[in-house]
């Protein structure tokens, strides 16, 4: 069973909305970003979503579906890992929702992930969300 713990954190971007949106949805950027890892989908509403790579030297295979998604304003989306040990039920699955909000000359952009399977977990992923978003504010600041 999942755990009640939630991770929230938003960044500021100097960069306009369309071009964060680009960053979260283009296959080569996503890959920068998120630890070198492919994300395979065609960003619609129920459509699988795999995530794939090599993590130390090892060649993974993980799963979701993309929950919900309305361009430029958010993706809903869960994931399964099958190394887990766990069932592939949904409730074995954390759930991920990227926010993307125009604030004057900046975009934020919000992380939500919910559905972990203990504390350890929820603290792994804290780690990674914020290089992510750091890494996210990077190349969206470079490409203005």
């Amino acid at each position: 069973m999942a755990s009640n713990f939630t991770y929230k954190r938003s960044i500021a971007i100097n960069a306009p909305l369309i071009k964060v949106w680009r960053i979260l949805t283009d296959p080569a950027s996503i890959k920068k970003i998120y630890f070198d890892m492919d994300w395979k989908t065609d960003w619609k509403k129920g459509s699988p979503i795999i995530f794939s790579g090599d993590y130390d030297h090892q060649y993974f295979e993980d799963k979701g579906n993309i929950l919900d998604i309305e361009k430029e304003k958010f993706i809903l989306f869960n994931y399964y890992n099958p190394d887990s040990g766990k069932k592939d039920i949904p409730e074995n699955y954390t759930v991920m929702r990227f926010e993307l909000e125009a604030n004057k000359n900046e975009t934020i952009f919000t992380v939500f992930q919910y559905g972990f399977a203990n504390e350890q977990a929820f603290e792994t992923v804290t780690t990674k969300w914020n290089f992510v978003l750091l890494t996210a504010k990077e190349m969206a600041e470079k490409l203005i």
